[in-house]
């Protein structure tokens, strides 16, 4: 497990406020009182496998507003198979606009305009 030991990564779980979602079994692994992970604990929030959540982006107003077409996504964590509390989560690249998103999606109304710049 790179990178949950550093100062970076747990600074960034305080100064957001954010949370850390794992399977219940990973909390246990994380939490063990021996462990150098042991300080997530208060971050963690557990969710079982195929219990769909959503997740949110936690920045300010003015970044939301460029997210398009929003800034959250619906999760559900797959079981990996590979050790205890290990999850796969598949990224599909599909998301579902309402009528109120593309309606406010500027790219949409106006595809002649160029809104992204090309390397």
């Amino acid at each position: 497990m790179w990178g949950l030991e550093s100062d970076a990564f747990y600074e960034l779980l305080l100064n957001k406020s954010a949370v850390f979602y794992c399977h219940p079994v990973s909390k246990i692994l994380l939490s063990a009182a021996s462990s150098k992970y042991h300080r997530l604990t208060e971050h963690i929030v557990t969710k079982e496998y195929n219990e769909k959540f959503t997740i949110t982006a936690i920045c300010a107003e003015d970044e939301k507003k460029n997210m398009l077409p929003v800034c959250s996504a619906d999760v559900t964590f797959l079981d990996a198979q590979h050790m205890l509390g290990s999850v796969m989560l598949l990224y599909t690249g599909d998301y579902r606009l309402s009528k109120d998103d593309w309606i406010n999606c500027e790219p949409l109304k106006d595809p002649q305009r160029r809104y992204f710049c090309s390397l």
